[in-house]
């Protein structure tokens, strides 16, 4: 029974070193020169809770003026894919993680059926 109980574990464990998930999204807001900025991290974890390094990360903004365009960014060791835009216009900008990629991981569908979106005003 032990030794049936430990595969189980240890079946459980090697799979979840290979899936991954969205595990935050955060914007920082700054200001140079009376310029706005913003900063926008995502963090990228195993379901193990270990960073996935050097996962690309594909974020989609959604400006205030309603033009869209994307971005794509590695993580780095933390896990976290670190997007800037500078210069930005006051008002509701929308950024919306459309996929991570990685070639030993994959998404977990159980634990990342939702989109992550952030909204900044």
């Amino acid at each position: 029974m032990y030794e049936e109980s430990y595969l189980k574990e240890d079946y459980f464990y090697q799979k979840n070193r290979t899936e991954m998930c969205v595990e935050s999204v955060d914007v920082v807001t700054s200001y140079v020169n009376d310029q706005q900025n913003l900063k926008v991290a995502v963090s990228v974890l195993s379901l193990c809770g270990e960073p996935v390094r050097h996962g690309n990360v594909d974020l989609v903004i959604n400006s205030p003026n309603g033009s869209k365009f994307s971005l794509s960014k590695s993580t780095d060791s933390n896990g976290v894919a670190l997007f800037e835009l500078c210069g930005v216009e006051r008002g509701r900008w929308e950024a919306v993680v459309f996929g991570v990629n990685h070639p030993e991981y994959h998404m977990s569908k159980a634990h990342c059926n939702q989109r992550w979106t952030i909204t900044y005003v």
